[in-house]
């Protein structure tokens, strides 16, 4: 039986949509109801990974070089002025969650098709540091996982690993800089060792450049014990087009 307030919901709906029409985040067009964020054109623009290509190969390279990340799950390749680098803008700087959680669902539908999402006990986003969650509101990273969750029927665990040490941006560092930066800059917290002692887990970041982000929070998991580490991201970086 429908609910006395369905059509009262569906009416809301429909005037929403008529007030606030969707619009591409890619090139502004109105989006038909079949489309969410990014409009055929824009979705296709997206420059698509496959597990051959030099920068993903390179990317799981570095990765899995010390032993702490197990895999690599990524989808796109980022690059200045481009669709993925337009989406990531209004994630990280002007808080639309809706994106991140749509890109997360890309990243989880991905996993879904390589591994068994059972081989997985959470999906933990790589943390920002207190002072920089406070001062932007909210982590992107955690938006995503959100979505991941959502797709794989994972919980996300944001409170498991601590950005301990408030690092300067890594934009002007190479990759050795980069990785000297992040060192020691995570860490479980004792009340947490319990949660991630012989599990498995998704490590997620919006977008791997070096993979020093990764590796360090990688590191602080290993420590704690963690058996099986994947590192996921909507994009990899080729630092000659930064």
């Amino acid at each position: 039986m429908h609910s006395r307030c369905e059509p009262v919901g569906l009416f809301i709906r429909a005037l929403s949509d008529a007030l606030f029409p969707s619009l591409c985040y890619g090139c502004g067009v109105l989006l038909s109801t079949r489309c969410r964020i990014l409009c055929p054109t824009c979705t296709t623009a997206l420059q698509v990974l496959d597990a051959a290509d030099p920068l993903y190969l390179l990317a799981r390279e570095r990765l899995s070089a010390d032993g702490l990340v197990d895999d690599l799950v990524s989808l796109f390749r980022f690059e200045k002025g481009h669709e993925l680098q337009i989406l990531l803008h209004e994630l990280k700087y002007r808080g639309s969650a809706s994106i991140g959680r749509w890109l997360g669902e890309q990243v989880g539908n991905a996993v879904r098709g390589l591994m068994p999402p059972d081989r997985f006990d959470a999906i933990i986003p790589v943390p920002l540091h207190v002072a920089k969650k406070r001062e932007r509101g909210f982590n992107q990273s955690e938006q995503i996982a959100r979505g991941m969750g959502r797709a794989l029927g994972l919980r996300v665990r944001p409170d498991v690993v601590r950005r301990v040490r408030h690092t300067p941006t890594q934009t002007a560092l190479d990759s050795d800089e980069r990785k000297a930066n992040m060192e020691g800059a995570f860490a479980v917290p004792p009340r947490r060792l319990q949660d991630i002692g012989e599990r498995g887990f998704l490590l997620v970041d919006d977008v791997i450049t070096t993979g020093a982000t990764l590796c360090a929070c990688a590191a602080a998991l290993r420590c704690a014990g963690a058996r099986l580490i994947v590192a996921c991201s909507v994009g990899i970086a080729d630092l000659r087009n930064l």
